[in-house]
């Protein structure tokens, strides 16, 4: 039986974040990407490693508004909120 899981691409993802965090509000853009990347079968750990790459090119930025957005939704991909906060079900481990 062939797989029918959505495959990601993961330069249009890629490109996707940097869109994301070009918003005045880089959160709430980057939040609803998230659980859309999730919604269309990105794995936990996948997206966990974009996001850690995005972190670390904007981590010396004078503005952190979008190191903070990155690091907040990094928070929820991982599991480090409250269970209802979760993005995923189970905490990265």
């Amino acid at each position: 039986m062939a797989n029918t899981t959505p495959s990601i691409n993961l330069q249009t993802a890629r490109e996707s974040i940097r869109r994301a965090l070009a918003e005045p509000v880089p959160f709430d853009a980057l939040w609803a990407l998230a659980k859309q990347f999730r919604d269309e079968n990105m794995s936990q750990s996948v997206m966990y490693d974009l996001l850690t790459e995005f972190h670390l090119d904007h981590r010396e930025e004078h503005d952190e508004t979008r190191s903070n957005a990155i690091s907040d939704v990094l928070d929820f991909v991982v599991g480090w909120c409250t269970a209802d906060n979760r993005l995923f079900p189970e905490p990265l481990s």
